[in-house]
């Protein structure tokens, strides 16, 4: 049997695409706009993923990732669809609800034309070293994943401040332009005047709109804020039950057929929900739907379950696993919710100080050197003599 060299099938229509990066199982993703967030699920949300967020009824911790969520499409040129079926709020609103772009300083300090010529004579200098060092075929795709790797680092180069309004230019750059009007596209829902069917039609339509050929490989991110809200017959008491039964399948229907657009063109769609205010044969459909699902808890109406100086949890109840049974998991499935003012919040693992009380006692233990009995203390603890076996006592 000759040896076969095996290619990678993977595909290569988002190399020129801003804002995509390289995802588990040979597939890409853009990002969240909150880079702790991106750290969690592997590094973004997959293209062609259902993303659910699972709002706290006593908080807005959500409007957080949604405003980076809307950010990070403005600033990448990724068109937005927003489905709204709150009848307050029209598309002045979401335009302002837009974070505000900082862009940051290079930590060297150099400036735009140095950091240019330091670039192109460092990739002189690849290439120089790439025609002397050969090396096999099967370590080429790991020099060319690290090369993407630093190149879309280095390319992050701006911040959001959910504080301030979207400009038509970053906060600190006049130069650089934002198209937020260009790239937002506003749809309003009526959920007592229009069914389910026309509006699929018209989240079709807008699509088709959009795109100048088949082969057009923009990326789209949709948002469907307030989920619940195009649900309104389930929350009436006076419909019977067969209807509200009806207006359900209907519901799923439209999650079904939503699911296969982002699979067939590149979209990521992010569902805001309030699980309280709908049934439980919707909420296990969504779930079951949805390729990530996130649960945040705020501590604002929870003492009981406050952790340190932390402001709420973070749950991944549910992780992407798109084209393959394996998926790049995170380490845990809690993690702690830190509010940064009004800027921005930032997810990170949770870790708690060690108790005064049980530290002095364990110092206590250790002075005395076992001497005395412990059942007075009433502690569970082990004896840290080094000079003696360790012993438990109760």
């Amino acid at each position: 049997m000759s040896f076969v060299k095996k290619i990678n099938t993977a595909p290569q229509l988002y190399k020129q695409q801003k804002g995509v990066r390289p995802y588990a199982n040979q597939q890409y993703c853009v990002s969240s706009g909150n880079p702790s967030l991106d750290a969690l699920i592997g590094g973004g949300l997959p293209i062609g993923s259902i993303v659910l967020l699972i709002e706290d009824s006593y908080s807005h911790y959500y409007s957080h990732f949604l405003k980076t969520y809307l950010g990070e499409g403005i600033v990448n040129e990724h068109k937005l669809l927003i489905l709204d079926a709150d009848q307050f709020r029209e598309r002045d609103w979401w335009m302002k609800f837009l974070p505000g772009v900082i862009k940051m300083k290079d930590p060297n300090g150099t400036s735009s034309s140095t950091s240019q010529s330091a670039s192109a004579s460092s990739s002189q200098y690849e290439e120089s070293k790439q025609e002397q060092l050969k090396v096999a075929w099967r370590y080429n795709t790991l020099l060319e994943k690290n090369a993407q790797d630093s190149s879309q680092t280095s390319q992050i180069s701006y911040k959001f401040d959910n504080s301030k309004e979207m400009g038509n230019t970053y906060s600190n750059s006049m130069s650089s332009q934002l198209k937020k009007d260009e790239m937002t596209v506003f749809m309003k829902y009526d959920s007592a005047q229009t069914n389910y069917i026309d509006l699929w039609e018209q989240i079709c339509e807008q699509v088709q709109n959009h795109l100048s050929s088949e082969e057009d490989d923009r990326i789209f991110r949709f948002l469907l804020p307030n989920f619940n809200l195009l649900l309104n017959k389930s929350s009436g008491f006076e419909e019977n039950k067969r209807d509200i039964l009806k207006e359900e399948k209907d519901m799923i229907r439209l999650l079904r057929n939503l699911k296969a657009l982002m699979r067939a063109t590149n979209g990521v769609c992010l569902i805001q929900v309030d699980e309280d205010q709908l049934s439980k044969h919707i909420n296990s459909n969504l779930f079951f739907l949805a390729d990530i699902v996130i649960k945040l808890t705020s501590f604002k109406d929870h003492q009981e379950m406050k952790i340190g100086e932390y402001d709420g949890t973070l749950r991944l109840l549910k992780q992407p696993k798109l084209h393959g049974l394996i998926s790049s998991l995170s380490e845990f499935d809690v993690y702690a919710l830190k509010l940064k003012g009004k800027q921005s919040i930032t997810v990170e693992k949770i870790h708690l100080e060690p108790e005064d009380d049980r530290t002095g006692q364990d110092e206590n233990l250790q002075q005395k050197g076992g001497k005395k009995s412990n059942k007075s203390a009433g502690v569970a603890s082990v004896q840290c003599n080094p000079t003696k076996s360790h012993q438990l006592d109760f």
